[in-house]
């Protein structure tokens, strides 16, 4: 092997435990390599360009199945993992860590085939309140009927744009109640179960499952600074209390939480991890993260950038906007699923049109205003949101509807 030099910023995992057979460790040996296409065409030019490169990532991480059938593969990783073990010796700055991990089962598997299909269009519904601040039920179920007859796959309920840290564990246990009877199976439910404190998350993740949800998700706990170790012992603390599945919710520039590829791999390797809320326009991370594993669902958080995120893999999107537009959601990933890349970037540039507006007056207030527009009494955000002013209301709602009110 020629002599190598780590590049100091790369960090790798080569996870090997759901590969079925040579061809896809070899793809993902040239992923996460970043090696040329034509490498492994022939298992010679592969290995001669795996232990020809100048440079070979920082810190290695291998995963494989040790009972994997398939001896073929089997040899296959043990030539990899020869072959970094050389580079150790050789460059003693590089770190290889091997692990051994049994094949995991895919979620439907682990849940049961009657698990609900969770791709697609989810609103991430609001909160709407009366004009004593109090949560509207009614206004809430014409919002759930409204999204049903747009065609979404489902709801997102008790998240950021529900206001849930504004909430009581009462108000969020009566939302998901409200939702989940309103829309009476005809689309899937997934809960929020986020809290800064593990014992309130799980009570609402117990709750979610006696409610009939088909997952339940969490922003990671923020404001102290929790160790991976403390904010993984979270995630597994809530799944141990229930039987539900998990969407683990990525929001960086909210939480100030930011999980590296390596620590959500950790996360996900969990059976009943079953996806990701993608809040971040990291789109590298998100397409690294639907590589994780093949069943993996990853949903866009950022509305504005819904169509670069299922170019990206995304399995469908969760977002404010779709709560008074999402049929445009709808459209644009139906385009994307028809190959009309003309067609879904025309109505994505309409939909960023809306966001814009909406970003200038803020997101809670400017969404409720919308959704107000539509005949549905969404009252302000829960202060210390504040409302928007008579003019601030009429410039959206023109700019949005072309009309005033």
């Amino acid at each position: 092997m020629k002599t190598v030099r780590n590049d100091p910023v790369k960090q790798r995992m080569l996870d090997f435990s759901q590969c079925s057979d040579l061809g896809e460790a070899h793809r993902a040996i040239r992923r996460e390599l970043e090696l040329p296409e034509w490498y492994g065409r022939n298992l010679d030019a592969l290995w001669d360009s795996l232990t020809g490169i100048m440079y070979l990532p920082a810190e290695v991480t291998i995963v494989y199945d040790p009972n994997h059938k398939d001896k073929a593969l089997a040899a296959e990783i043990d030539k990899v993992i020869e072959v970094f073990r050389d580079a150790e010796v050789k460059c003693p700055e590089i770190v290889v860590h091997v692990r051994a991990n049994e094949t995991r089962p895919q979620a439907a598997a682990v849940m049961g085939e009657n698990m609900k299909d969770l791709q697609g269009v989810f609103p991430a519904l609001i909160t709407p309140f009366d004009t004593d601040g109090q949560v509207n039920e009614d206004a809430l179920r014409q919002l759930v009927r409204l999204g049903l007859r747009q065609g979404v796959s489902g709801f997102y309920v008790g998240g950021s744009s529900a206001e849930a840290f504004l909430l009581t564990q009462e108000e969020r246990r009566r939302i998901l109640e409200t939702v989940t009877d309103e829309a009476a199976g005809e689309a899937a439910i997934i809960a929020h179960v986020g809290c800064m404190s593990t014992g309130q998350a799980i009570e609402l993740a117990r709750h979610a499952e006696a409610c009939g949800a088909d997952a339940v998700s969490s922003v990671a706990p923020f404001y102290y600074p929790f160790s991976f170790e403390e904010l993984k012992r979270y995630y597994l603390d809530i799944l141990d209390s229930c039987g539900l599945p998990m969407v683990v919710y990525n929001f960086p520039g909210a939480s100030g939480v930011s999980l590296k590829l390596e620590q959500m791999a950790e996360l996900v390797a969990h059976p009943r991890v079953i996806g990701v809320k993608h809040t971040s326009s990291d789109y590298f991370l998100l397409e690294r993260l639907r590589d994780l594993r093949a069943d993996l669902l990853v949903y866009n958080g950022f509305d504005e950038m819904f169509l670069a995120g299922l170019g990206m893999g995304a399995s469908g999107g969760i977002g404010s906007t779709y709560n008074f537009m999402a049929e445009r959601f709808v459209k644009i990933r139906k385009l994307f699923l028809e190959n009309d890349m003309q067609g879904a970037l025309a109505e994505q540039k309409a939909v960023n049109r809306i966001v814009a507006a909406i970003l200038q007056v803020g997101v809670i207030p400017g969404v409720k205003a919308a959704v107000e527009h539509l005949g549905i009494a969404a009252g302000p955000g829960r202060r210390p949101f504040r409302p928007l002013s008579a003019e601030q209301r009429a410039w959206l709602i023109g700019t949005i509807f072309g009309d005033a009110e």
